[in-house]
């Protein structure tokens, strides 16, 4: 198991500011179907960014074989590496009374376990009230039609209050599934919403 205090960056500064926070995932990979979950993450952030609070270190986590860094020359010219990034971004929005910390970022390699205890570690230090998981599943659905988003908890009182139902989903699974399998074994509040894209548009 490795040492999260090695892996998660976290700044203490930012976090004090942090009024109420949610906690929003959204991760590239088996729940990302044609990236339109971590899309429409970066839609909501693009205009409300206010810092980052805490960052995964990518090294233990990546297989730079399958997931390669990117090349790019900065704004003087100087050439820079982009590495798989895990983030967690706080989003302040003017009429909100609290705010959205999104962890919008790639499902690692290895090491699941370690990298979902990161993701606990950041929710537990901020004092958040609950995490929102975001996902894309290919789906015999049109593309003519507005996308329906179902949601699903294993807190009852979520349940109750949101109209939502419990998880049925058995099957192989990408790191959301483990995610929400341990939040809700460490009875942390939590909500999974997925959306079905037209199968043809997977790739």
């Amino acid at each position: 198991m490795l040492d999260i205090d090695e892996i998660l960056e976290f700044d203490d500064a930012v976090a004090r500011r942090i009024r109420d926070s949610v906690m929003v995932i959204g991760l590239t990979g088996w729940f990302d179907a044609a990236n339109v979950a971590t899309r429409a993450l970066g839609w909501m952030a693009k205009d409300a960014p206010s810092g980052v609070v805490a960052s995964i270190d990518p090294d233990p986590f990546f297989d730079f074989t399958q997931q390669r860094p990117e090349a790019y020359l900065d704004e003087d010219g100087d050439r820079q590496i982009r590495w798989p990034e895990n983030d967690f971004e706080v989003l302040r929005f003017p009429d909100s009374m609290r705010d959205v910390v999104v962890l919008n970022g790639v499902e690692p390699h290895v090491h699941w376990s370690s990298f979902i205890r990161c993701i606990t570690s950041v929710y537990e230090r901020l004092e958040s009230s609950l995490v929102v998981t975001v996902g894309a599943v290919a789906d015999a659905v049109p593309h003519t039609r507005i996308p329906q988003v179902v949601g699903s908890s294993t807190n009852d009182d979520l349940c109750r209050r949101l109209g939502l139902n419990r998880p049925q989903y058995q099957g192989m699974t990408g790191i959301a599934g483990v995610l929400q399998t341990e939040l809700d074994r460490l009875s942390i509040p939590a909500i999974s919403l997925r959306v079905g894209v037209p199968n043809y548009l997977g790739g």
